[in-house]
C-alpha cells in the first residue's frame, strides 16, 4: 500500500528541521539589519574616536617639529652670523696682537676711532716672499659700518702710500678703542681714550655695537698685549 508523503516520522522530523532552519535564517536577518541600522545612527564608537583623536594628535605633534626644526635652522643661517663673524674677527685681532714688536720707528698710536703698531710683515710677489717690519692699522669706517684692518709695509709708510683696507668685521653701528696704560703722572695703571708713548700699553679694550638681525648688541672685549709695559 503505498503511504502518502510527509506522514511518515522521519519526514516529519525533517520537514520540522527546515522549518527551524528557515525561522532562524530569518531572525538573523532581522537582528543583522536591526544591529546595522543602530550602528549607522549612532555614529562612531567611544575607542574609534580615541584613535582618531590619537592619530591626529601624532600627525600634528609631527608636522610641528619639521615646521619648528626648518625655522630654527633658518634663523641659525641668518639669524646668527653675526655672532659667527665676531668670534672670527676677535681671533684674528688676538693673534695680531700677539705678533706686535717693538720697532723705533713705528711706535703705537690710538684713538677712539683707529690704532696702529708694528708687526712682521710678509708679502708675496713674483720675486718671492718679502719680509720685514711693517704697520698694522684698525679702525673703523663710519661710511661702510665696518672695522677694517690695513697693513703697510716700510716702503708704503715712507712714501705715505697707504695700502688697501680690508673690512674684517661688519655691520657695526659704532666701534671705541681705548688703551690700558701706565700712567708717569698719576703713578698707576688707568685706560687712555689716546694713546702715543714708546712705551706699549698693557692691553686694548673694543667697546662696539653691532646688528645681529633686527637686534643691536652692545659688547665690550678686552686685548692683552704679550709685550706691553
Amino acid at each position: 500500500m503505498k503511504q502518502k508523503a510527509g506522514f511518515t516520522p522521519l519526514e516529519n522530523n525533517r520537514s520540522n528541521v527546515q522549518a527551524i532552519f528557515k525561522w532562524s535564517n530569518i531572525f538573523y536577518i532581522f537582528n543583522r539589519s536591526k544591529c546595522l541600522n543602530i550602528r549607522s545612527l549612532t555614529g562612531f564608537t567611544l575607542i574609534e574616536l580615541l584613535l582618531a583623536v590619537t592619530l591626529t594628535a601624532i600627525i600634528s605633534f609631527s608636522v610641528y617639529s619639521l615646521f619648528s626644526s626648518s625655522i630654527r635652522v633658518v634663523l641659525r643661517m641668518n639669524g646668527t652670523s653675526a655672532d659667527e663673524d665676531l668670534n672670527i674677527f676677535c681671533e684674528k685681532f688676538e693673534r695680531d696682537l700677539e705678533n706686535l714688536v717693538r720697532y723705533h720707528s713705528i711706535l703705537f698710536t690710538g684713538t677712539p676711532n683707529q690704532f696702529s703698531f708694528a708687526t712682521p710683515y710678509v708679502l708675496r710677489s713674483n720675486e718671492g716672499l718679502d719680509k720685514g717690519v711693517g704697520r698694522l692699522t684698525f679702525f673703523y669706517d663710519l661710511a661702510t659700518k665696518t672695522i677694517q684692518r690695513r697693513q703697510d709695509n716700510m716702503s708704503q709708510i715712507y712714501l705715505e702710500k697707504l695700502g688697501s683696507p680690508i673690512p674684517i668685521f661688519s655691520r657695526v653701528a659704532s666701534t671705541r678703542f681705548s688703551y690700558f696704560a701706565y700712567d708717569t703722572n698719576e703713578s698707576q695703571y688707568r685706560w687712555f681714550e689716546e694713546y702715543n708713548e714708546t712705551a706699549l700699553p698693557r692691553a686694548v679694550r673694543i667697546q662696539l655695537e653691532f646688528l645681529n638681525g633686527d637686534r643691536k648688541i652692545e659688547l665690550t672685549r678686552t686685548f692683552f698685549i704679550p709685550l706691553g709695559d
